[in-house]
C-alpha cells in the first residue's frame, strides 16, 4: 500500500512538471520524504537488529536522519523568519489602509526584506480579513518584532503611500508648524532655525538625520545641489530611499494610527533648510 501511494504520488507529480514547478520544489519533496519514511518503515519491520547489518542500516539511518533534520530545522527557521516580515508588512499596509491604492500589489518586484510571495492587490486583502480577520502584527507586536521585520514594514508604508519629494514654491519654507528635531550629523553640521533645520555640509558632502512631525517636512536648497533622502520609522536603520528634487521641494506623509515618528536622512553637498510641512 505504502509503494503504491508513494508511486501515485510521483507519478502524479511528474504529470503536472513545467519550469514553474520543478520537481524539487519543497512541496513536492517534502510529501514524497514523508511517504518515502513510511516506506523504510515498512522495510525495517523485518531487519533484526541485533545483526551486523542490521546495525549497519541502523547507523546510516540515524546519520541521514541528523542531516535532514538540521535542514529541517534550517528551513524552519527561514519560514519563521519569513512570517513574521510577512506578519509585519501586512501591519503596514493596516497602518495605510485609507490612503494606499487598491490594486497595489502587497509585495512586489522592489520587495527586498523578504520573498515577494504576497502578490496579491491590496483590496483582496482587505475583503479577506474582513471575512476571516487579519494575520497582521497589532502595533504594540511590531515594535517588538526583529529588526527585519521593522524594516519591512517601513519599505511597505514608503510603497503603500507613494512617499516621494515634489516641487514645491518657495512658501512652502514659511517656518511654521511643530519643529524639526535634530538627531545627528556627519560630513556636516545642523543649525537650529526656529522650527527648521539649516543643514550645513562641510568640506564636501553632509549626511544629516532629523525627525519630523506628522504631516510631513519641506526643504530648500541650492538649486544644482544633488540629494538623497532616506525615510525609516519602525526599523532601525535608515534603508528606504525616496524620489528626491533639486531645489525647493516638500514630502507629504499621510497620518495614520500609530504616533511612531518618521526619521529622515539628507545627503546633500549644499546648505538644505528644512522645515515642517
Amino acid at each position: 500500500m505504502v509503494v503504491a501511494t508513494l508511486l501515485a504520488y510521483l507519478t502524479l507529480v511528474a504529470i503536472g512538471l513545467d519550469p514553474a514547478r520543478a520537481p524539487n520544489a519543497s512541496r513536492y519533496v517534502y510529501i514524497g520524504s514523508i511517504l518515502t519514511l513510511l516506506l523504510v518503515a515498512e522495510l525495517a519491520a523485518d531487519i533484526r537488529w541485533s545483526t551486523v547489518t542490521g546495525l549497519v542500516a541502523f547507523a546510516i539511518f540515524g546519520l541521514a536522519l541528523m542531516a535532514n533534520l538540521a535542514e529541517l530545522r534550517a528551513g524552519g527557521r527561514l519560514f519563521q523568519a519569513e512570517g513574521a516580515t510577512n506578519r509585519a508588512t501586512l501591519a503596514a499596509l493596516e497602518l495605510s489602509r485609507e490612503h494606499v491604492d487598491p490594486d497595489l500589489p502587497v509585495e512586489g518586484e522592489g520587495t527586498t526584506h523578504s520573498h515577494p510571495d504576497m502578490l496579491f492587490p491590496a483590496w483582496a486583502y482587505f475583503e479577506a480579513t474582513a471575512e476571516h480577520g487579519s494575520p497582521a502584527f497589532s502595533l504594540e507586536e511590531l515594535s517588538l518584532a526583529d529588526p527585519q521585520s521593522r524594516e519591512a514594514a517601513d519599505q511597505e508604508l514608503v510603497r503603500a503611500y507613494a512617499l516621494a519629494a515634489e516641487p514645491a514654491p518657495a512658501a512652502s519654507l514659511s517656518r511654521r508648524g511643530a519643529p524639526l528635531t535634530a538627531l545627528g550629523s556627519s560630513g556636516g553640521r545642523i543649525a537650529p532655525a526656529g522650527p527648521c533645520l539649516r543643514l550645513l555640509p562641510e568640506g564636501g558632502s553632509g549626511s544629516f538625520r532629523f525627525e519630523i512631525p506628522a504631516g510631513g517636512f519641506a526643504y530648500g536648497g541650492e538649486s544644482t545641489a544633488p540629494l538623497e533622502l532616506k525615510l525609516a520609522r519602525f526599523g532601525d536603520g535608515m534603508g528606504e530611499t525616496i524620489a528626491a528634487t533639486a531645489g525647493t521641494a516638500e514630502v507629504a506623509v499621510p497620518t495614520d494610527a500609530s504616533g511612531m515618528p518618521w526619521r529622515v536622512e539628507l545627503s546633500t553637498d549644499g546648505d538644505v533648510l528644512a522645515c515642517p510641512r
